[in-house]
């Protein structure tokens, strides 16, 4: 499975948010932080391809970084997982 996640342009972690549920199924629950993606992306099999993420907002910048932290843990636990960070 192919999953993209468009994050060109966002200004808020909300927006953020909503980009990744765009590209992604997420439970309804899900808490809309960086540790339960990374839970959610552990349970993930597949090719998650990340756009836009040097295009953010420079407030949110730092939070897009540690995301980026994140995508490379989460493959590196989960061998089912390929993220591609354009």
């Amino acid at each position: 499975m192919i999953y993209e996640i468009d994050l060109n342009g966002i200004t808020t972690v909300e927006g953020f948010y909503e980009r990744v549920r765009a590209g992604i199924s997420l439970p309804e629950y899900f808490g809309e932080n960086l540790d339960a993606l990374a839970d959610a992306f552990s349970e993930m099999k597949g090719r998650i391809i990340v756009k836009g993420s040097g295009n953010v907002d420079q407030d949110m910048t730092a939070y897009v970084d540690r995301f980026k932290t994140m995508c490379i843990d989460a493959q590196e636990d989960n061998p089912l997982l390929e993220v591609i960070i354009l």
